[in-house]
C-alpha cells in the first residue's frame, strides 16, 4: 500500500482491492507472483479479480426477452454497425474476409442479432440462465438448428468453440477483467474480433478504471482505448480499430467501437 501511495495510484487502499485500476493490478501481480506460485495460486490467477458475488445482476435475469429487447433497441446504432460490420465483410469478393460462423460474448437472448443473422452460425455465452433459455427455445421455436447459447462465465472458463468472427456488444463495460475478456476473445477468433463499450469515449486513459458495484455484482468499467490497443497488438491481432459512436443520449453522448484481424 505504501509503494502504491508513493506512485500516487489512484484507489490505493488495500481494503478495496476490486476498485483496483489496472496499472494497480499488474503491481499486485508483479510483487506476488512468485509467492502464488509457490502456494499453487497462479494456475487461477484467471479468476484473482472476480468477486463473490459477480454476476448476481444476470444471472437470474426476469423478464429476459422484453430486458433484452429494451437493451438491444436502447442502443440501436451500435448495435447496427455490428450487422453493417458483417455485412460489409460478407460482400467482399476476398473469401478469406467473409464471416460464416459467429461467437457472442454477453449475449443475452440475441435478440436483433440472431434475427440479422438467421442463416449464420451463432454461438452466445451469457451468464443470465433465464436469457438462455429464453434464446434456445425461441431458436427451436423458429427451426434455427444453427444457433445455440450457453450459460457459462467464459472469462474464467475458456471456450472450446471457435468461430471467424468474435463479437460483443456493451459487455466489456461490466466485466472483472478486461484483459482476460480480450484474452478470450481472440483465442476463440479463426479471422476477426468486434466489440464496443457503451460508457463513454477516453482516449487521455493510460490504463482501465475498475469499479465494483457491489451491490448489484457488477463493474462499470473506464476503458483505456490506449491499453485495448497494447493488449491486442501483444496478443498478436493486425489492422487494429478504434472509433467512437455518435448517440442520441444526452448522458453518454459517445460510445467506443474497436475490431481488429487475429
Amino acid at each position: 500500500n505504501k509503494y502504491l501511495e508513493s506512485k500516487k495510484i489512484e484507489n490505493a487502499d488495500t481494503n478495496k482491492w476490486f476498485n483496483w485500476g489496472e496499472e494497480e493490478r499488474d503491481i499486485f501481480e508483479s510483487y506476488a507472483k512468485c509467492t502464488m506460485r509457490k502456494l499453487n495460486f497462479w494456475d487461477k490467477r484467471e479468476q484473482f479479480w472476480k468477486p463473490p458475488l459477480f454476476g448476481d445482476e444476470w444471472e437470474e435475469k426476469e423478464n429476459a426477452g422484453e430486458w433484452y429487447k429494451w437493451a438491444y433497441d436502447y442502443r440501436i446504432n451500435a448495435h447496427l454497425r455490428i450487422i453493417e460490420y458483417v455485412n460489409a465483410k460478407n460482400s467482399e469478393s476476398n473469401k478469406n474476409q467473409n464471416i460464416n460462423s459467429l461467437i457472442d460474448f454477453g449475449c443475452g437472448t440475441g435478440h436483433g442479432f440472431t434475427q440479422a443473422f438467421s442463416n449464420m452460425d451463432y454461438t452466445g455465452f451469457d451468464l443470465s440462465r433465464t436469457a438462455i433459455d429464453y434464446a434456445n427455445l425461441r431458436s427451436k421455436n423458429n427451426n434455427m438448428y444453427n444457433h445455440r447459447f450457453y450459460c457459462k462465465d467464459f472469462l474464467s472458463m475458456p471456450i472450446e468453440q471457435k468461430a471467424d468472427l468474435v463479437f460483443s456488444s456493451g459487455t466489456v463495460d461490466n466485466v472483472y477483467d478486461v484483459n482476460l475478456f480480450l484474452k478470450r476473445m481472440v483465442s476463440c477468433s479463426k479471422k476477426f474480433i468486434y466489440f464496443n463499450s457503451y460508457r463513454g469515449w477516453f482516449p487521455e486513459y493510460k490504463y482501465h478504471k475498475y469499479d465494483y458495484v457491489d451491490k448489484r455484482g457488477y463493474f462499470n468499467n473506464t476503458i483505456s482505448q490506449q491499453s485495448i490497443k497494447r493488449k491486442l497488438t501483444a496478443l498478436g491481432c493486425k489492422n487494429i480499430k478504434i472509433n467512437h459512436i455518435w448517440t442520441d443520449k444526452d448522458e453518454i453522448p459517445i460510445e467506443t467501437e474497436y475490431y481488429a484481424e487475429v
